[in-house]
C-alpha cells in the first residue's frame, strides 16, 4: 500500500481526496455537490473511489467522515443532514467497492487532525467545531479523541440554546428538536431565519455575507 483515500461527507458538498502515505503528496482532489437520493449517493461516492484508485494506479484503502452519530464500530446511526441514507449504507459501498471502508464522525476527524499537525498541535485540550449545513464539533484530550459512552462528545449543535429568547425556542432542528443551537447556527438556519424576516429570498447561506458586505441590515443582524 503506497496510498489512501479519505472522503469528507457533508449535507452540501463531498470532496475526495488521496495521498501518497509516504511523501504526503496528493495524488486525486475532488469536490461535488452532496446528491439528494440514495442512489445517486451510493453511486457518486463509489466514482470518487474508483477515479482516487486510478490515480493511485493502486486499490486504496477508504476512510469517511460522516455528519452524525457514528458508534465505536464504525456503524452511522443517526443522518440528521442526509435523511435519505439508509442505515447499512456503509454496509453496501463495502459490498459495491470489495474493501472495507474506515468510518467516523466528519467532526471528530477534524478535531484529531488538527491535533496531529494543524492548528491545535501541542494542544493538551482542543475543541475543534464545524459550521456548515449542520453545526457539529470533536474534542481531544492529551493528544486524544474524546468519543463518549455513545460517541456523542462534542455535539454542541444539538444541545438547547443558552438564556433562550421565546422565538429562538420554537426554532426547528434538523434532529426533530427545537430550539437547538444548530437550528440557529448552521446555513440552512441562518437562511431559514433570514427569509423569514423579509421579501427577498434567498437560498445559499453565502448571500447573507454578501449582501451583508452591502450594507442590507437584516444581513449584518
Amino acid at each position: 500500500m503506497t496510498a489512501v483515500t479519505g472522503i469528507d461527507v457533508g449535507g452540501t458538498k463531498i470532496e475526495a481526496v488521496a495521498l501518497n502515505v509516504n511523501t504526503k503528496k496528493e495524488l486525486f482532489r475532488k469536490k461535488i455537490s452532496t446528491p439528494k437520493n440514495y442512489e445517486d449517493f451510493i453511486g457518486s461516492i463509489k466514482s470518487l473511489i474508483d477515479e482516487a484508485d486510478d490515480c493511485a494506479k493502486e486499490k486504496c484503502p477508504v476512510g469517511m467522515g460522516f455528519p452524525g452519530l457514528v458508534t465505536s464500530d464504525g456503524k452511522v446511526r443517526d443522518y440528521a443532514n442526509l435523511p435519505f441514507l439508509k442505515k447499512d449504507v456503509i454496509f453496501e459501498l463495502e459490498e459495491l467497492l470489495s474493501r472495507k471502508i474506515k468510518v467516523a464522525n466528519d467532526a471528530d476527524c477534524l478535531a484529531l487532525s488538527e491535533t496531529v499537525d494543524g492548528a491545535a498541535q501541542g494542544a493538551n485540550i482542543a475543541f475543534c467545531a464545524i459550521l456548515g449545513t449542520g453545526d457539529g464539533a470533536g474534542i481531544t484530550v492529551g493528544g486524544r479523541l474524546l468519543q463518549g459512552k455513545n460517541g456523542f462528545a462534542g455535539e454542541w449543535g444539538h444541545i438547547s440554546q443558552p438564556y433562550p429568547k421565546a422565538w429562538e425556542l420554537d426554532q426547528p432542528c434538523s434532529c426533530g428538536c427545537r430550539g437547538h443551537i444548530e437550528s440557529l447556527n448552521c446555513a440552512p438556519s441562518l437562511v431559514r431565519i433570514y427569509n423569514e424576516k423579509t421579501t427577498d429570498k434567498i437560498s445559499d447561506s453565502v448571500e447573507i455575507y454578501e449582501r451583508c458586505k452591502q450594507g442590507d441590515e437584516i444581513a449584518r443582524q
